[in-house]
């Protein structure tokens, strides 16, 4: 076996073709054990096996310096990078992470998790590096549609206009998570297609060099005559005007031909684009007949799990909504399937619409649509959602247009770790008087939000977490917050989301200890329950906020400043995420690391409570 010795990625330049053909298969078998078993992402990685190899075959790093945009594409890259002994705890707790993490190996150049950063990394990079007299190579590798993200064409436009010297490989696999969509993705198909350039760029060549005393000088006028090619079969080029160096379109699982093309780049002094051509899952049949269910899979153990989805069920409520409601249109950022749409899509694909990894363009087009007479309901994690705090403040906010955001995954994502965590959206919101937001635990309750979210006309976001808690049914009512378990207590706990359900077991076993306290649901941060926060100030009660977030601008955050601002009498004890960046783990680990684990939160409100009796 050859991927078990290697323990720096220098040693893939000793390797001959058939070492490196064996050398990519041992990698696609180990990424898909591994993935299989612990989940992650599949297809995408399966996909840039040669060209990572090629990579580290024409590089040399961590002197040369390797930014892979988006990250989930790393896995190659790892394995090659002396962390083959450890691949096996991929996105584990405690294990190695999912995407690039400085902290693990210098070969990781930049730690990303989001898309489109790569070239603007790259070009600050490549500035530092000629600010410091340094002459290594900066290189970004874009993957899975981050092209269509708007920061590329900043960076892109900038990199150009400048001329520093700066390497863009472009992995072009025709997806993003979803199939790409867009005017680029179709201008990316016309230059793949145009085989009869390559093909006639190869036999010039070659036949430039067979001919007898003027060969030498016949092959000096390649160039010229490359040029000639380009214009007659390719007739554009998007690349070049913005001041890059267009190579391509090559195979990206060729191994040979991409070295050569990534050699040759190097003794470019301006911005060079390579384009590789890749297939999304090259070497695994389903995968490459699925690529989109087969981008991410759950871990073995989850696969098991029997949880309901909360994404599908706001997407089949407001399926049923839209049936007799034309004004009600779905947009969505690259994640049909991830938030669980396509049923929308199969439905009504002219209201409809995938604009790509672009954020920032779907909350203003939103707003757009808002505004003239449609009801916009943008699908997107919360973590996605962080990108677009001046799209939803200037062009939604401030006009307030009836926008609804359903944001999924809120709460500790687990497995994806650092980048994902849907912590802060609270943060963003909190700032924003009036601009509502709620928060579903069950099923029944995420159903009648999306139901009351059509007639409502402010901005609005409905969280929810991946998976919804199996709780009875209790009657939603705006500005009104249910009360899920009731008792002769003056404590109260105030808790949302996905944590209800370790608070409720929280509460049994509180009660097997005699220790008894209520339970409030706080179905919305805005509006406060205003009623409920009177009452139990009137009964110099106490609350203990109990939230999956970032408890300095969450809830908790929110309920110190209203209690000052009206002198409200209660007390206010905090059980939230404090100080802490929360790595990638099984959910219930990092429950437990976080103290949010049902038993770290009783023997909390335990001390609180014996505090309060004292």
């Amino acid at each position: 076996m050859i991927l078990e010795h290697i323990k720096e990625p220098s040693a893939v330049k000793n390797l001959n073709k058939e070492e490196l053909t064996l050398l990519c298969d041992e990698i696609r078998n180990k990424i898909t054990e591994t993935v299989s078993f612990n989940g992650g992402h599949l297809a995408s990685n399966l996909g840039v096996v040669e060209l990572t190899v090629a990579l580290h075959k024409a590089f040399h790093s961590p002197v040369d310096k390797l930014i892979f945009d988006v990250g989930h594409q790393v896995y190659t890259h790892k394995l090659l990078t002396g962390r083959f002994d450890d691949f096996a705890t991929l996105r584990q707790y405690k294990g190695i992470a999912g995407f690039p993490k400085y902290c693990e190996s210098e070969h990781d150049a930049f730690e990303v998790g989001h898309a489109s950063t790569s070239i603007s990394v790259a070009l600050g990079m490549a500035r530092a590096r000629d600010l410091k007299k340094e002459t290594h190579n900066i290189v970004a590798i874009l993957g899975d549609g981050a092209l269509t993200g708007g920061m590329c064409y900043e960076a892109l436009n900038d990199a150009g206009n400048e001329g520093r010297k700066l390497i863009v490989i472009l992995n072009d696999n025709q997806m993003s998570i979803s199939k790409n969509v867009g005017a680029l993705a179709s201008y990316l198909s016309k230059l793949r297609a145009s085989k009869s350039y390559r093909e006639a760029k190869i036999q010039l060549r070659q036949n430039a060099k067979n001919i007898p005393i003027i060969g030498p000088i016949f092959y000096y006028f390649a160039h010229w005559f490359k040029t000639f090619f380009k214009k007659l079969f390719l007739k554009e080029n998007f690349f070049s005007p913005l001041g890059f160096h267009y190579l391509g379109p090559i195979d990206g699982h060729n191994i040979e031909e991409m070295v050569d093309i990534f050699t040759k780049a190097q003794n470019y002094n301006g911005p060079v684009l390579i384009h590789c051509c890749t297939t999304k899952g090259a070497g695994n049949q389903n995968a490459e007949e699925m690529p989109t269910q087969m981008h991410g899979i759950a871990p073995k153990q989850a696969q098991a799990t029997k949880a309901v989805s909360a994404g599908k069920v706001a997407a089949e409520k407001l399926l049923e909504i839209m049936e007799n409601d034309p004004s009600i249109v779905v947009i969505t950022a690259a994640m049909e399937t991830g938030t669980s749409t396509s049923c929308i899509k199969q439905r009504f694909p002219d209201r409809y619409f995938d604009v790509g990894i672009t954020e920032e363009h779907a909350v203003t087009m939103c707003a757009g649509m808002a505004k003239s007479g449609l009801k916009p309901y943008f699908f997107v994690y919360s973590t996605f959602f962080q990108r677009c705090y001046d799209q939803i403040l200037h062009d939604v906010y401030l006009q307030n247009l009836p926008v609804v955001f359903c944001l999924d995954r809120c709460g500790i994502s687990g497995e994806d770790g650092i980048t994902h965590h849907g912590i802060y959206d609270l943060g963003m919101t909190n700032t924003l008087p009036g601009f509502d937001v709620y928060n579903a635990y069950s099923q029944q309750q995420l159903e009648s939000l999306i139901q009351f979210s059509v007639k409502n006309q402010n901005p609005m976001v409905i969280r929810y977490g991946k998976a919804l808690c199996n709780l009875d049914f209790i009657e939603f009512k705006p500005r009104t917050w249910p009360t899920l378990y009731n008792c002769n207590s003056n404590t109260y706990i105030v808790t949302y989301g996905s944590i209800t359900s370790e608070v409720l077991k929280a509460s049994a076993l509180l009660r097997e200890n005699n220790i008894q306290v209520n339970i409030i649901h706080a179905s919305s941060i805005e509006p406060l329950d205003l009623d409920f926060l009177q009452f139990v100030s009137e009964q110099n009660a106490h609350i203990i906020v109990v939230e999956e977030h970032m408890v300095y601008n969450g809830l908790s955050s929110k309920l110190s400043f209203i209690k000052d601002k009206n002198n409200y009498a209660f007390t206010l004890a905090f059980i939230g995420i404090e100080d802490k960046n929360i790595q990638h783990g099984d959910r219930d680990c990092l429950l437990k690391d976080c103290k949010l684990d049902y038993l770290s939160i009783a023997n909390k409100v335990s001390d609180l409570v014996a505090k309060y009796e004292k």
